[in-house]
């Protein structure tokens, strides 16, 4: 019986560490020039609307989202941007990117913190640049040279979901271990 609670215990704090976590694609473009676009996140739940920075359109093709019009361009480049708006604060751990050439994109979120990702030498079919964002709402990419595309975001939490920490696996360990030593002073 005590064997049993324990697994249980084991699975659902696997389970529970593992939840939550979703993803946002933007790869699948249908082509075209829109004023903006809305996504829902893997999860069916976390959504982000997209939305150009100093007018133009947001470019959605098979490589990801840009910024351009009537065809011409479809890729961010020198001080184009784009800017997402989640509807919920959200943490973002790993943004995904296609780039042409040497590429540098800064970042800056609601809360006035900034960044930047890239350094990205030749054609990178999706560069995954990890990067931890906290409690975001709304947070804008630029691209400060060459041509780039924005073509997803992993590892996506909605803030209110609190991940089991580090500690938390190591108490389980722990009484793990200590019912290992009950038992066998039986």
């Amino acid at each position: 019986m005590k064997k049993t609670t324990l697994l249980v215990c084991a699975a659902a704090m696997t389970a529970s560490s593992l939840a939550g976590a979703a993803s946002f694609d933007f790869v699948k473009g249908s082509g075209g020039y829109h004023d903006s676009l809305n996504f829902v996140a893997s999860d069916g739940v976390l959504g982000v609307n997209v939305t150009p920075v100093n007018g133009s359109k947001v470019s959605w093709t098979t490589q990801g989202l840009g910024r351009g019009t009537n065809g011409f361009n479809y890729l961010m480049a020198g001080g184009e941007g784009l800017t997402f708006n989640f509807t919920s604060a959200v943490d973002i751990g790993q943004v995904n990117m296609e780039s042409y050439g040497s590429s540098n994109v800064s970042w800056t979120d609601a809360n006035g913190l900034t960044g930047s990702i890239g350094s990205v030498q030749g054609k990178t079919g999706g560069q995954l640049n990890t990067i931890t964002l906290s409690n975001i709402t709304s947070m804008t990419f630029t691209a400060n040279n060459n041509y780039s595309m924005i073509a997803g975001f992993d590892d996506v939490f909605a803030t209110s979901q609190v991940p089991v920490p580090a500690a938390a696996w190591l108490f389980g360990s722990a009484l793990i271990g200590l019912a290992g030593i009950a038992k066998k002073r039986r």
